[in-house]
């Protein structure tokens, strides 16, 4: 409202839909990471219980001489779990970049539009600082989505 009021439409225009963007792809791409948090944990469940079981029964390991086979299904295991560690990284890392793309390409435009502003008068140099300013004010609550 303060940059629709005290400067051009434009300023509000950026914000509000730098907002909506970031908001949407947001809640878009952790609804899609959920399916590999959930892969993760699971893999994670199984790997432990496969440890412990193998732990508590060792005698009958031991009596059957399965440890070679044990050993085995446990790499496995934990092969399936990094695999869904790694997924579960690379799409947090997706997650942030598109956040970082969308602040940084808002933020741009936004600093662009008022240097524009500067240079033809229309606004002084401290108008300037305080939009850079309000851009990081309402940037960084929406770390925390």
């Amino acid at each position: 409202g303060i940059l629709w009021q005290q400067y051009r439409f434009e300023f509000a225009l950026i914000v509000l839909i730098s907002v909506i963007a970031y908001v949407w792809f947001s809640k878009t791409t952790t609804d899609w990471r959920t399916q590999f948090i959930r892969e993760a944990n699971q893999a994670d469940s199984k790997s432990n219980t496969r440890a412990i079981d193998s732990l508590l029964n060792y005698e009958t390991v031991k009596y059957f001489t399965n440890e070679q086979y044990e050993a085995d299904l446990y790499d496995k295991e934990l092969e399936k779990w990094e695999q869904a560690k790694r997924k579960n990284r690379l799409t947090l890392f997706a997650l942030n970049g598109g956040q970082a793309l969308i602040i940084s390409s808002s933020l741009t435009a936004m600093l662009v539009l008022a240097a524009h502003e500067v240079s033809t008068g229309r606004m002084t140099l401290g108008d300037f600082v305080l939009v850079n300013a309000f851009m990081m004010q309402i940037f960084l609550p929406l770390n925390f989505l």
